[in-house]
């Protein structure tokens, strides 16, 4: 059987997170969204109907709202807020988007004693390297 979640890694801070693997809806939920208008059928007219249609209709908007929702809220990292889909469209305001949350999690001072520190991982910048030290000026 398939998993719903797997655990993955942020690509920005490398920490562990769970991401769900569904991003719409499947089989299951039709057969699920199947029963559960058959049940208000025979809960609001008690007996058969031809509105179970539109019940049938709005039960799978509703399933593949909440698929959605779920899959769209497990991409983002909850560790430093990095979101791969806003990546792709604008990566400005995703880079605003992490700074943001790191700046609030420094002033907060929660990582401190966390396991999932996102500052443990991060890339380090390297300043460029001088070819030769520095010399004296013949002046001197």
């Amino acid at each position: 059987m398939k998993k719903i979640s797997e655990k993955v890694f942020c690509a920005f801070c490398k920490l562990p997170r769970h991401f769900y693997n569904k991003k719409h809806i499947d089989w299951t939920n039709v057969a699920l969204s199947s029963f559960c208008s058959v049940v208000l059928m025979f809960a609001i007219w008690q007996g058969f109907d031809a509105r179970i249609m539109i019940l049938f209709v709005m039960c799978l908007m509703v399933a593949e709202s909440f698929v959605q929702i779920r899959w769209r809220l497990s991409v983002v990292c909850p560790h430093c807020n990095f979101d791969p889909v806003t990546y792709i469209k604008d990566p400005h305001l995703a880079c605003e988007k992490v700074k943001k949350k790191l700046e609030s999690r420094v002033e907060s001072g929660d990582y401190l004693l966390s396991n999932n520190n996102p500052f443990k991982n991060l890339p380090k910048r390297k300043l460029p390297s001088p070819t030769s030290p520095p010399s004296l000026s013949k002046h001197v």
